[in-house]
């Protein structure tokens, strides 16, 4: 016992030299002609040592470092070179997720920080001080935005990079990512299969009752090409055909982006980022030979922000064959996955209010594009599926927010039930309340939702959401709980990654009895084991690396949006905001869907962010050429 109070004794005084001694250095390094540098470089290196230590409301020491931390960032910040109050907001966001992140990842429950008066005094303590540091970085960066000059940029005099981003930058980006993805799918030929896909070939095969749960028409094709090639050789021929073409779609979407890169005179290192990005990250070419849905879909999706920005923002060209191709690439955005629709929608009606007082035929245009698609979903819904004799998608998908909150109620409230809620509840869920309540996952809502009923009356969804909105009066905390809990991974900066172990890609064939029945006779080869195993290592070396390894990350795109959207707000560029709904609403999707951070459901703002910046880097040439 002695020791262990010798110890804790040490531990206070270090703490104590270590904060005085910081405090010290930061009021007196200007007197003693410390570089100014040394000074930043000597606070940033603090913070991020603060910022990778794991949150622990009970240690002393920690305590002591954040006071004094939080002191000098008061210090350095007293003085900010211009008042934003859009980076208050933004710092205050940002912290306020991470300090929900760090007592997540202590505790599983925000209401370890109102335990006690020293925890609540902790957080706010941490909350003052992320705030101040990400105001500091965050000024720091508008300050560089707002003083950029594109004059400053020179032509890099070197043969290979002027071979590839200036003279052939779709060919060259073309032949890199079709031969890297050629590579990977001679490794895990005829490709990797994603619960998802399999589960789409099961509706295809009958072996469960078709629906559009995965859309219909996508499982159509995957299912017409698969038994195509398998007249033709076998069942992994029909599998490679469709991937095949994923592969050969994914190379020319990335070689367009560079090439539009190249026509708008893009910064020669935001390319060369982009060409890295797209070539030799690992989780986009293992999902690029990945047999789902998805990946068409986030291609397509970048390939109409990346075509609308350039046609109808940068060159402001308002002809009908452009808006032909962006209602017909549109229309397979809406093939491809159920959500399409709704950005569709919302993509059309914000363009349309940047063209309302410019040019006639685009208003008529977009007004029929809309309708149209109005139509096409009345026609999807009511005719084609039902002659088809498919299912429509059970409304429960897009129950996951309050029938997560309802399960973290089950798990922690049942004993404040009524019996009248307690049958209300049986009609509606399916087996024992209680053990529903033990099964709730809180980063994930499929063990609550697939309980409950699949295809509900309205008047059993309005029963539902009068008892919902009961229990919410009784514990509104537990519904912020449980909402914060299944979403706060695509805002918290602590780097968590996919919550259901899928952050490196698919690089199987999907084995998961549920879906995989042995219909199918399709495997990987043997031979080219080692070399599978070799890119896993890889791409599990690629996320493990400190800072690369952030591209794993889902909060990493959603704040470089954030901050971007934040950029273009503060300086009124409200018709670029317009092209960057689809992206927001992107990013709402995320959160109403069942898995907390998962990376494949945030894939279209990932694989947009290079464009996003390099938007960026055209809006600030415009400024210093007026």
């Amino acid at each position: 016992m002695k020791n262990k109070n010798k110890e804790k004794i040490i531990k206070i005084i270090k703490s104590l030299l270590l904060s005085f001694g910081l405090i010290f250095f930061m009021n007196y390094s200007p007197l003693l002609k410390v570089p100014k540098y040394c000074r930043g470089i000597g606070f940033i290196a603090s913070n991020l040592c603060k910022l990778s230590i794991n949150f622990n409301f009970f240690n002393i020491n920690y305590t002591l470092l954040i006071i004094a931390v939080a002191y000098l960032i008061y210090k350095i910040s007293e003085k900010p070179s211009q008042k934003r109050i859009s980076c208050l907001i933004l710092s205050m966001f940002f912290a306020g997720f991470i300090l929900i992140g760090k007592t997540y990842d202590y505790s599983y429950t925000l209401r370890t920080i109102f335990n006690t008066k020293y925890n609540l005094l902790m957080s706010i303590l941490l909350f003052i001080t992320y705030t101040c540091f990400l105001k500091l970085l965050l000024n720091k960066l508008y300050d560089f935005l707002d003083n950029y000059k594109s004059n400053k940029e020179k032509r890099i005099n070197n043969k290979i990079i002027d071979f590839i981003f200036y003279k052939h930058p779709f060919l060259s980006c073309f032949i890199s990512t079709l031969i890297i993805g050629i590579i990977y799918l001679i490794a895990f030929y005829p490709g990797t299969i994603a619960y998802d896909g399999m589960w789409q070939l099961d509706f295809y095969y009958g072996i469960r009752i078709f629906s559009d749960h995965h859309p219909a028409i996508v499982t159509l094709i995957m299912g017409n090409l698969l038994d195509f090639g398998t007249k033709i050789l076998n069942n992994n021929f029909g599998i490679f055909l469709y991937i095949i073409i994923q592969v050969l779609f994914n190379s020319f979407v990335y070689s367009y982006v560079l090439h539009i890169m190249n026509k708008t005179n893009i910064n020669i290192y935001i390319r060369i980022g982009t060409f890295i990005f797209f070539n030799f990250t690992p989780f986009l070419t293992i999902y690029s030979i990945t047999y789902i849905k998805d990946v068409i879909y986030y291609l397509l999706f970048l390939l109409i922000f990346t075509y609308q920005y350039y046609h109808l923002y940068y060159l402001n060209e308002n002809k009908i064959k452009n808006y032909l191709v962006i209602f017909g690439l549109l229309f397979f955005l809406f093939l491809y996955r159920n959500t399409g629709f709704y950005v569709a929608i919302i993509d059309l009606l914000f363009i349309l209010l940047t063209k309302l007082k410019d040019y006639k035929v685009s208003v008529i245009m977009l007004l029929f594009m809309i309708v149209s698609f109005i139509s096409i979903k009345a026609y999807y819904d009511n005719t084609f599926l039902v002659a088809s004799n498919i299912q429509k998608a059970s409304v429960r998908e897009m129950l996951s927010v309050p029938l997560q909150q309802t399960g973290r109620y089950l798990k922690y409230h049942y004993d404040d039930l009524t019996d009248e809620e307690i049958a209300t509840l049986h009609e509606l869920f399916n087996g024992d309340l209680k053990k529903l309540g033990q099964s709730y996952n809180p980063t994930r809502s499929d063990s609550i939702k697939s309980q409950f009923l699949e295809f509900p009356t309205d008047d059993e969804l309005k029963t539902y959401f009068k008892l919902w909105f009961k229990m919410f009066l009784k514990h509104p905390f537990t519904y912020v709980e449980a909402t914060a809990n299944n979403t706060y991974g695509y805002f918290y900066l602590g780097g968590i990654k996919n919550c259901i172990h899928e952050e490196l890609g698919f690089y199987s064939i999907v084995s998961d009895p549920v879906v995989n029945k042995g219909n199918l006779d399709v495997y990987l080869n043997e031979d080219t084991e080692e070399f599978r195993n070799a890119l896993y290592y890889y791409a599990k070396i690629f996320s493990d690396t400190p800072v690369i390894g952030y591209v794993y990350s889902c909060s990493l795109y959603s704040s470089i949006l954030i901050i971007i959207s934040f950029y273009f707000l503060k300086n009124k560029n409200f018709k670029i905001l317009c092209y960057l709904m689809p992206l927001f609403l992107s990013l709402f999707i995320c959160i109403i869907l069942p898995v907390n951070a998962h990376m494949r459901y945030l894939f279209p703002i990932a694989v947009s962010t290079p464009m996003l910046i390099a938007i960026l880097n055209i809006e600030l040439k415009k400024r210093t050429q007026r």
